[in-house]
């Protein structure tokens, strides 16, 4: 027996509300700005498939050569390019083809990847910026969008450059640096001008403050980085 027309628009489930809450044609979209990214853009973590990746996991992973002038540690990767270059040096056509193919469909990777991650950042910054700028200025949360335009950076060659976090796990780790930070702070200026505490016990106080902001600090994007605290008088 066949199922009729009306029969799907009885089925309630993931992906059909009751009929009465659902969508209808002409009415505003329930959604307007639609559905933000769940993560960040793949190129922007890697551009390798998992087996691609395994290998260079493989490649990377270090050996330790002994020689002449001792022991040396360097990854698989190194050591066959060592092997190959000594092929190359002694004029072997088929270690210089090989060489030398590999140096070009290198470069040609890094040129695409490159064009193509130019490309996203424009796209990205000219759709999320004027939004997260707009937010800023308003004291609103800004959208749960990553990479933060604000962290990308286009230098003069056309290079770009991600200076935040670019998963929501690094996030949530900015996230506690900045909370540490803030705790720091708080601290100092608890103590930093109270004039009852000896100026050398401030001045203890206000390097360990300063030594471990200056260490959050490297974790921090250029627009997170706090001030350090001025000296004490």
């Amino acid at each position: 027996m066949s199922r009729s027309p009306e029969d799907d628009d009885d089925k309630v489930g993931p992906g059909n509300p009751p009929r009465e809450h659902r969508w209808k044609k002409g009415q505003p979209s329930p959604n307007p700005r639609g559905r933000p990214p769940k993560k960040p853009q793949e190129k922007l973590l890697t551009q390798l498939n998992k087996m691609q990746q395994a290998v260079l996991a493989h490649a990377n992973t270090e050996m330790t050569l002994r020689g002449i002038d001792g022991e040396r540690t360097i990854t698989q990767m190194h050591a066959f390019l060592d092997m190959l270059l000594k092929l190359v040096a002694k004029a072997n056509p088929k270690a210089i083809q090989i060489y030398y193919a590999a140096i070009r469909e290198a470069n040609a990777e890094e040129a695409a990847y490159k064009t193509e991650l130019l490309g996203y950042a424009l796209k990205h910054r000219a759709r999320w910026l004027p939004e997260f700028i707009q937010a800023e200025e308003q004291g609103k949360e800004v959208p749960e969008i990553l990479p933060d335009p604000r962290d990308i950076e286009i230098l003069p060659d056309g290079t770009v450059k991600i200076v935040g976090p670019i998963s929501y796990e690094q996030q949530r780790l900015v996230e506690e640096i900045v909370k540490e930070i803030d705790t720091y702070q708080s601290a100092w200026s608890q103590v930093g001008n109270e004039p009852l505490l000896p100026l050398n016990d401030r001045m203890q106080i206000w390097r360990k403050v300063c030594r471990h902001m200056r260490r959050l600090n490297k974790g921090l994007p250029p627009r997170l980085k706090r001030r350090l605290p001025p000296k004490p008088t």
